[in-house]
């Protein structure tokens, strides 16, 4: 029902600027309201911020012993350090973890990595050095530097001013086969979590030729050499096929004459 009412609510302010909905290319999450709302009645593209998001979520519940336990000892160091007032020894802040925000097992995992020679001297003048048992540090920066590409790919595409559907393509074509490529010298909980990445990237990412199109438009990627020849293909009879239907200075003349006051515009995008 909500569905329904948000996508007459869109229809009819796409209407009021003149824009037919068929025209219309709409981003948004992938609430099932979003989907339905929007269904049959334009081009709906799934936002790669929140898909980047469930991958990372899927991919940090990743069955692994030793990845879980030190994920433990770190929520229990902070909550320790904030408790018990340690904390106001440090000079940055211990980040706790959000179990709705990937980000801040990150982010978590980094200020720990950033203070923990003095996290260790002030536990160890506690007699208090168990916290830090189950922390590999060497394993946490590993995993932390994984982590990076996609925190960075998140933040790149999270823009409010500027377009970002030219990135999404590349970034998870490189998320998938460099950041998530298994290499010589990885530990086995990086293997772990790149296994889990390459399958969550396949299963909760969804691609449209607009992703390619859009990457194609970009001078800095119109080669597409990152992508299959048949993506490519289609991406390519995407673009012939909107010049083919771009309207001709004579017709846009004729539009113009017929309505001085509608926009002549054959692509239209906007962002939920």
């Amino acid at each position: 029902m909500y569905g329904e009412v948000l996508g007459t609510v869109v229809t009819n302010v796409s209407e009021e600027f003149g824009f037919s909905m068929n025209k219309v290319t709409i981003v948004t999450d992938n609430a099932s309201n979003m989907i339905a709302a929007f269904r049959d009645r334009c081009c709906r593209l799934s936002c790669f911020a929140h898909c980047l998001n469930l991958v990372v979520t899927e991919m940090l519940a990743v069955d692994n012993d030793e990845f879980n336990s030190m994920l433990a000892s770190c929520k229990n160091l902070v909550r320790h350090f904030k408790h018990t007032g340690l904390q106001r020894h440090l000079k940055k802040t211990l980040k706790q973890d959000c179990p709705t925000r990937w980000n801040s097992t990150f982010c978590m995992m980094e200020s720990v990595l950033d203070q923990y020679d003095a996290v260790h001297e002030l536990l160890n003048a506690c007699k208090e050095l168990r916290y830090l048992y189950a922390i590999d540090t060497e394993v946490m920066k590993a995993i932390v530097c994984f982590l990076t590409d996609f925190k960075d790919a998140s933040e790149k595409v999270c823009a409010d001013k500027a377009p970002t559907l030219h990135l999404v393509a590349p970034l998870f074509h490189r998320l998938q086969s460099a950041t998530c490529a298994d290499a010589d010298g990885d530990c086995s909980v990086v293997l772990a979590l790149k296994r889990k990445g390459r399958a969550a990237l396949q299963s909760k990412v969804r691609l449209d030729v607009m992703h390619d199109v859009a990457a194609f438009l970009n001078p800095c990627m119109k080669g597409l050499g990152f992508i299959p020849p048949a993506r490519k293909r289609a991406a390519m009879e995407f673009v012939n096929k909107l010049l083919r239907e771009a309207p001709t200075e004579s017709s846009s003349q004729d539009i113009n004459n017929e309505e001085d006051d509608a926009p002549v515009c054959k692509v239209q995008y906007c962002c939920i």
